[in-house]
């Protein structure tokens, strides 16, 4: 029958999602990488306009 409540939804059996929440991620992850690409992009924007 097709037009189904929300409450009354057939449940699917076989099918596992396996989803990372938010908070559980590494919050400094790639941290290295940013850090290293902001002391580049600043020596060499601060040696165009500095001196």
């Amino acid at each position: 029958k097709m037009g189904k409540k929300f409450g009354e939804l057939e449940r699917v059996t076989g099918v596992t999602f396996f989803r990372l929440s938010p908070y559980e991620q590494s919050p400094f992850a790639g941290i290295g990488a940013s850090i290293g690409r902001f002391i580049r992009h600043y020596r060499t924007h601060v040696l165009h306009y500095g001196p």
